[in-house]
């Protein structure tokens, strides 16, 4: 064997190891994709998961606010007592409804918050001797005129408006609002004393 045939056998050799090295190197990259994915979609769902528990928990701390004061939260359920307030009735009317959802943030939507708020609010009042008026059970389209009406026609003493407001500017910005129309200065103390003492929102 000459020089010249050694040197083409050695450059066949590298081509054959080269190209050898391109074929482990694809076959790799094949294996190696699908690894990925799978990862890659075990991540996002366990992200999507995960975001969609702690959206579920936001709901459940802002709709279960009706809980036993011994138990380490706010309110406490008030012992029901014959005739503590016959003839007395209260309209509560939980904010929007239908194709109206209200504020949304994630999975909780305000329509949905305002119900549950209501029929707990419900359940206190009902307890307590008081006739409660709901203007919607359940989640449906209501006009403002609608749940006027309901107010109106049933003569309440008192007409309660349950919404969830939020503040684009700042989303940390927290708490209770109270809106109510009327004048007398003794009154007004009192309410913001109520107000107060009422349930605290986190």
């Amino acid at each position: 064997m000459n020089r010249k045939q050694y040197g083409e056998r050695k450059k066949l050799r590298k081509r054959k190891i080269k190209r050898l090295m391109i074929a482990y190197l694809l076959r790799t990259i094949v294996i190696l994709i699908p690894i990925i994915m799978m990862i890659l979609m075990v991540c996002g769902c366990l992200y999507i998961y995960e975001r969609f528990t702690k959206e579920d928990e936001k709901v459940n701390k802002y709709t279960d606010i009706y809980t036993d004061r011994n138990a380490g939260n706010d309110v406490a359920p008030v012992a029901s007592t014959e005739n503590n307030a016959p003839g007395f009735c209260v309209v509560v009317d939980a904010g929007h409804g239908g194709s109206d959802g209200g504020t949304v943030s994630g999975r909780a939507v305000e329509k949905d918050i305002n119900l549950s708020v209501a029929l707990k609010l419900k359940a206190i009042l009902e307890n307590d001797n008081i006739e409660v008026i709901l203007t919607r059970s359940s989640d449906e389209n209501m006009s403002l005129a609608d749940r006027t009406s309901v107010a109106n026609d049933s003569n309440a003493d008192f007409f309660i408006s349950l919404h969830c407001n939020y503040y684009e500017k700042d989303a940390q910005i927290a708490g209770l609002e109270c809106y109510y129309n009327n004048s007398n200065a003794t009154y007004k103390k009192e309410k913001n004393s109520n107000r107060k003492s009422s349930i605290k929102i986190p």
